[in-house]
């Protein structure tokens, strides 16, 4: 019986984790417009002065009804100067954009985190699962 609990509670965890990453950008997928952006240079800043990190990234230019925006798009993506791009943004609020292209969209880190969780919770599963049917405690 406890185990057909810890079963339920893994489940209803699940769904709640594929949602957390589609926030992110769920506003300006089902609310956005969509224009196009140049690139217009590229921005190097330094993340960890220790280690000398650095990340990479590109401005973007577009244009919309409320005037000329800029922003940058995600890091180490690299874009040459003067490449014409998709961009997804918010018509009331057009600061709020990001490139419209698949790995702007869903490569974040907050969905790459959300795929190890759900990698974890699905092999632990599995391994209690085996090893309890294996014991005959299921």
């Amino acid at each position: 019986m406890k185990w057909q609990t810890a079963k339920i509670g893994i489940f209803t965890l699940i769904p709640l984790f594929l949602l957390i990453p589609f926030s992110y950008h769920s506003n300006l997928l089902i609310n956005g417009s969509i224009t196009e952006g140049i690139v217009t240079g590229q921005r190097t800043v330094l993340i960890n002065k220790f280690y000398t990190d650095v990340a990479t990234y590109a401005e973007i230019t577009f244009e919309t009804s409320k005037g000329l925006f800029v922003f940058y798009g995600p890091d180490n993506y690299v874009l040459k100067k003067g490449t014409v791009v998709s961009v997804i943004y918010n018509p009331e609020e057009p600061t709020k954009c990001c490139l419209y292209n698949w790995f702007a969209l869903y490569m974040n880190p907050l969905l790459i985190i959300t795929f190890v969780l759900e990698l974890l919770l699905f092999i632990g599963y599995w391994y209690l699962h085996y090893e309890l049917k294996e014991k005959n405690l299921t």
